[in-house]
């Protein structure tokens, strides 16, 4: 058997010294992290530009200077939030450690309860029946079971993540995600009185998008399931190897080695 060359990310990136740089490194436990810091500066600067520019201007242009920004932007950001997650990430400040998955969220559309779904219950349960969002029950090559798959989630996440959390006994956690996941869905409905096409475009499509997107991404990464051992990471999870995907998206194709070793590294 030929053993593939890996050609995906296995070091981060290096960047020039610069008082930025130096700042970035005294923000984050892990030296390797900075590209956090970098890509959070970007994308908040020009996301929140566009966004005002739309409702302030709002023309097929605007629009579309959004659209772009937020397709080309949200896939990595997305990974950066599920890499930030597993591991902590800020070195000082937990203001900032709440703020940055909070404003990541309005910006792109991503749930509020990411955290809390993603580590808390997926994880917890390693997509077993006890998961809720366990794609064992549904026939994975069938587009109507996806289809039901992401409206349950849709509509009834907010139910189900109660009813899990609430029998586990970790009350905190279902909080912060109903109650940041109810701001966010607040806010966005709110701005579509203030500019309804501009809200539709920078907020309300991203909020529905995303969630599609990310069932979609669990559902692939859960597609092939050995029913002998459906707890087993190895077989029941799939791996993309030497991808664009990869490199723009810090590896995310590895995700057997992410359920057997969530918080490695992503360039390990």
């Amino acid at each position: 058997m030929t053993v593939p060359v890996i050609t995906d990310p296995q070091v981060a990136p290096t960047y020039r010294p610069s008082a930025f740089q130096t700042w970035a490194e005294s923000m984050v436990l892990d030296p390797r992290d900075v590209v956090f810091i970098r890509h959070t500066v970007l994308v908040t600067v020009l996301m929140t530009t566009l966004d005002v520019a739309l409702f302030v201007h709002t023309a097929w242009y605007t629009a579309l200077a959004v659209f772009v920004a937020w397709a080309m932007y949200a896939p990595p950001t997305i990974l950066m939030l599920h890499n930030t997650m597993h591991r902590p990430f800020f070195k000082r400040s937990k203001w900032l450690a709440r703020w940055h998955p909070y404003a990541m969220s309005a910006l792109f559309g991503i749930p509020t309860g990411y955290m809390e779904h993603h580590i808390g219950m997926h994880h917890a349960e390693n997509n077993l029946r006890a998961d809720r969002s366990s794609t064992m029950k549904y026939q994975r090559d069938n587009p109507f079971h996806w289809l039901a798959y992401f409206l349950k989630f849709l509509f009834l996440v907010h139910f189900e993540l109660y009813d899990y959390f609430s029998a586990k006994k970790r009350m905190a956690f279902v909080r912060r995600a109903l109650v940041s996941d109810f701001v966010h869905l607040g806010c966005a409905i709110a701005l579509c009185f203030v500019n309804l096409p501009a809200a539709i475009v920078a907020f309300v499509f991203p909020f529905l998008f995303v969630r599609a997107a990310m069932m979609l991404g669990n559902w692939g990464q859960h597609a092939f399931i050995d029913a002998s051992q459906p707890d087993n990471s190895y077989v029941n999870s799939i791996t993309c190897i030497n991808t664009p995907y990869n490199h723009r998206c810090f590896n995310d194709g590895y995700h057997i080695h992410h359920h057997v070793k969530p918080r490695c590294h992503w360039t390990e």
